[in-house]
Protein backbone atom coordinates (compact mmCIF):
# COMPACT_ATOMS: atom_id res chain seq x y z
CA UNK A 1 0.00 0.00 0.00
CA UNK A 2 2.80 2.42 0.85
CA UNK A 3 4.41 1.78 -2.52
CA UNK A 4 1.21 2.87 -4.29
CA UNK A 5 1.02 6.10 -2.29
CA UNK A 6 4.65 6.84 -3.18
CA UNK A 7 3.89 6.28 -6.87
CA UNK A 8 0.98 8.74 -6.74
CA UNK A 9 2.91 11.41 -4.85
CA UNK A 10 5.99 11.08 -7.08
CA UNK A 11 4.03 10.92 -10.33
CA UNK A 12 2.00 14.00 -9.47
CA UNK A 13 5.05 15.87 -8.10
CA UNK A 14 3.32 16.53 -4.78
CA UNK A 15 6.51 16.63 -2.70
CA UNK A 16 9.98 18.14 -2.98
CA UNK A 17 11.46 15.09 -1.29
CA UNK A 18 10.04 11.72 -0.33
CA UNK A 19 11.45 9.82 2.60
CA UNK A 20 11.24 6.08 2.14
CA UNK A 21 11.61 4.08 5.33
CA UNK A 22 11.79 0.30 5.47
CA UNK A 23 14.01 -2.54 6.57
CA UNK A 24 14.99 -3.66 3.07
CA UNK A 25 17.13 -1.18 1.13
CA UNK A 26 16.78 -3.06 -2.18
CA UNK A 27 13.01 -2.59 -2.23
CA UNK A 28 13.38 1.13 -1.58
CA UNK A 29 16.05 1.51 -4.26
CA UNK A 30 13.88 -0.33 -6.80
CA UNK A 31 11.01 2.07 -6.19
CA UNK A 32 13.32 5.06 -6.53
CA UNK A 33 14.43 3.91 -10.02
CA UNK A 34 10.93 4.46 -11.43
CA UNK A 35 11.02 8.21 -10.74
CA UNK A 36 14.40 9.62 -11.82
CA UNK A 37 13.33 13.28 -11.40
CA UNK A 38 12.02 12.82 -7.87
CA UNK A 39 14.26 13.39 -4.86
CA UNK A 40 14.15 10.49 -2.41
CA UNK A 41 15.80 9.89 0.92
CA UNK A 42 16.31 6.22 1.68
CA UNK A 43 16.22 5.32 5.37
CA UNK A 44 16.90 1.68 6.10
CA UNK A 45 15.29 1.29 9.52
CA UNK A 46 13.34 -1.30 11.47
CA UNK A 47 10.70 0.77 13.23
CA UNK A 48 10.11 -2.01 15.74
CA UNK A 49 13.59 -1.42 17.17
CA UNK A 50 14.05 1.31 19.76
CA UNK A 51 17.51 2.21 18.43
CA UNK A 52 16.11 2.78 14.93
CA UNK A 53 13.27 4.90 16.30
CA UNK A 54 15.88 6.93 18.20
CA UNK A 55 17.87 7.40 14.98
CA UNK A 56 14.75 8.62 13.21
CA UNK A 57 13.96 10.99 16.08
CA UNK A 58 17.49 12.45 15.94
CA UNK A 59 17.24 12.90 12.18
CA UNK A 60 13.90 14.70 12.49
CA UNK A 61 15.26 17.01 15.20
CA UNK A 62 18.32 17.79 13.09
CA UNK A 63 16.48 18.29 9.78
CA UNK A 64 13.18 19.79 11.07
CA UNK A 65 11.37 18.85 7.84
CA UNK A 66 8.02 20.29 6.79
CA UNK A 67 6.07 17.06 6.34
CA UNK A 68 3.08 17.23 4.02
CA UNK A 69 2.11 13.55 4.09
CA UNK A 70 2.79 10.80 6.58
CA UNK A 71 1.93 7.44 5.10
CA UNK A 72 2.69 4.72 7.56
CA UNK A 73 1.73 1.48 5.93
CA UNK A 74 4.05 -0.99 7.61
CA UNK A 75 2.23 -3.94 9.05
CA UNK A 76 2.30 -7.64 9.54
CA UNK A 77 -0.23 -10.33 10.27
CA UNK A 78 -0.54 -13.99 11.03
CA UNK A 79 -3.72 -15.93 10.44
CA UNK A 80 -5.06 -18.19 13.15
CA UNK A 81 -6.24 -18.23 16.69
CA UNK A 82 -4.09 -16.99 19.54
CA UNK A 83 -3.32 -20.61 20.45
CA UNK A 84 -1.99 -21.27 16.94
CA UNK A 85 0.27 -18.23 16.67
CA UNK A 86 3.61 -18.50 18.47
CA UNK A 87 3.94 -15.91 21.25
CA UNK A 88 6.96 -14.20 19.67
CA UNK A 89 5.12 -13.77 16.36
CA UNK A 90 2.11 -12.29 18.17
CA UNK A 91 4.38 -9.88 20.04
CA UNK A 92 6.07 -8.87 16.77
CA UNK A 93 2.67 -8.12 15.24
CA UNK A 94 1.78 -5.84 18.16
CA UNK A 95 5.20 -4.15 17.99
CA UNK A 96 4.80 -3.44 14.27
CA UNK A 97 1.07 -2.76 14.00
CA UNK A 98 0.54 -0.84 17.24
CA UNK A 99 3.71 0.30 18.97
CA UNK A 100 5.62 1.38 15.84
CA UNK A 101 2.61 3.15 14.35
CA UNK A 102 2.09 5.10 17.57
CA UNK A 103 5.78 5.93 17.92
CA UNK A 104 6.24 7.08 14.32
CA UNK A 105 3.10 9.21 14.43
CA UNK A 106 4.28 10.80 17.64
CA UNK A 107 7.73 11.51 16.20
CA UNK A 108 6.39 13.11 13.03
CA UNK A 109 3.52 15.06 14.58
CA UNK A 110 5.55 18.24 15.32
CA UNK A 111 6.71 18.39 11.69
CA UNK A 112 3.37 17.96 9.93
CA UNK A 113 2.35 21.07 7.99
Amino acid sequence: MGREFVKIIAREKRADEIWLIARRRARLESLKKHFPGQKFRILCLDLCKNEDLSSLEELLERETPAVQYLIHSAGTGEMGTIEEIPRQEAENMVACNCVAVTAVTSLFLPYLT
